[in-house]
């Protein structure tokens, strides 16, 4: 009887490093290979394959695929063992004839990708996909669009109808390199173009905005505020400061925080974003707050602020992601009330605290090459997108300086 393996397809190594999932289909010593629309690395494929082996697949959007994937070449196995005739491998390949590799059906596949990103707990990226898959919904209505149909005129007609809803350049920039990613995805996993590359000379890159951060007297401002009468605000300046305090690290990094991080007299942490680790003195500032608004300081593996709580039922209670994003709004709309009451300007988030750590080192005398070690940033490019223009005031002096040489 003929046999059905899932496998990664190891002679065709992807650029990431990762493998074609792929089914094999063996018969009379004959072997016929399907592609899936997945891609792994071989200690992801373990865990789904053991899953689609055990048909344990409940918990994971992809090990489902794969199993009802691999139940319906059996299903063609038995069906062509019932005829008694005599049968191949392309016999059986038929049953999934109908999703040959490379139609790919442009938000289907976007689902796809959102299900494999959750399923690996990356639900930052899955949500990214997420907003975008939205907006493509939109300009292609009730359409069903194949990924052979993206095309440099679908991008650019895009682009436009985004501009022509009003959605600001930057967000442009940002659905259409997600867009992008989406596409090289669909390459990598087989599909096959058939045009010139759609993005080709498509700007993606964010303009230039106004950096934000606050001076030495704004930020004195803040700490020294009486804010007694709102304690709901007087947490989330907390935040805001020990982010501040702590080389500016970002929300998402508090949020995540454990006490396993803390050792003596330092922290040494992880980025989220950049998987940098950065390492920080804790000073006298850094201490109070970890005094004031530590929790569960007993268990190395509890989270250090009360931010994020254990998710006991899956069903019920919202997952960590989840969590952070409603604690960010929360916390960012302290901060705008307490900027109205404090009449700072520009209007407090949590990322100001980042931007205003990396200008004041700055304005102190920090080599950038310095700062951006502090942000854990893996590029000094990087670092100036946090940086405030020069004063104009420190250019003329500046510029009096070395006018004065000659």
């Amino acid at each position: 009887m003929a046999t059905v393996k899932l496998k990664l397809n190891k002679c065709r190594v992807l650029k990431d490093g990762s493998y074609p999932v792929v089914f094999q289909l063996l018969h009379r010593r004959k072997k016929e290979i399907v592609y899936t629309k997945y891609r792994m690395n071989e200690n992801e494929f373990i865990q789904i394959s053991e899953k689609v082996s055990s048909n344990n697949c409940s918990g994971c959007a992809i090990s489902r695929e794969l199993h009802k994937t691999a139940r319906l070449f059996y299903l063609q196995i038995r069906r062509l063992e019932a005829t008694g005739d005599e049968y191949t491998v392309k016999d059986i390949a038929v049953a999934v004839a109908s999703k040959p590799a490379g139609k790919y059906i442009l938000l289907d596949f976007i689902d796809s990708q959102i299900s494999w990103k959750k399923s690996m707990k990356k639900d930052g990226i899955a949500a990214a996909y997420r907003s975008t898959r939205s907006s493509l919904a939109k300009y292609i209505g009730s359409k069903q669009v194949k990924m052979s149909q993206v095309t440099q005129r679908f991008v650019i007609c895009y682009k436009d109808f985004l501009s022509g809803n009003g959605v600001s350049e930057n967000t442009q920039a940002y659905y259409l390199r997600n867009f992008r990613t989406l596409y090289n995805l669909a390459v990598k996993d087989g599909f096959v173009p058939k045009c010139t590359y759609p993005f080709k000379d498509i700007c993606t890159k964010p303009c230039k905005t106004i950096k934000r951060a606050l001076n030495k007297e704004q930020m004195l401002r803040l700490t020294q505020s009486n804010l007694s009468s709102h304690p709901e605000l007087i947490q989330s300046r907390a935040i805001f400061l020990f982010g501040f305090y702590a080389q500016g690290m970002a929300f998402v990094d508090i949020a995540f925080l454990k006490w396993k991080n803390i050792n003596g007299n330092s922290i040494s942490y992880r980025r989220h974003k950049s998987k940098q680790t950065i390492q920080i003195t804790i000073t006298s500032q850094i201490q109070a707050i970890l005094d004031e608004y530590g929790v569960h300081k007993e268990s190395a593996d509890s989270y250090v602020f009360p931010i994020l709580k254990p998710v006991i039922n899956p069903k019920t209670d919202k997952n960590e992601y989840e969590q952070y994003r409603v604690a960010l709004e929360r916390t960012n709309r302290h901060l705008k009330t307490i900027s109205e009451k404090l009449r700072i300007t520009p209007s407090l988030t949590t990322y100001i605290a980042r931007h205003t750590w990396a200008t004041l080192a700055r304005e102190y005398g920090a080599p950038i090459a310095t700062i951006s070690t502090g942000l854990g940033h893996t590029k000094e490019e990087m670092t100036q997108v946090y940086l405030k223009e020069l004063d104009p005031t420190n250019l003329k002096r500046i510029n009096d300086m070395v006018n004065s040489l000659l």
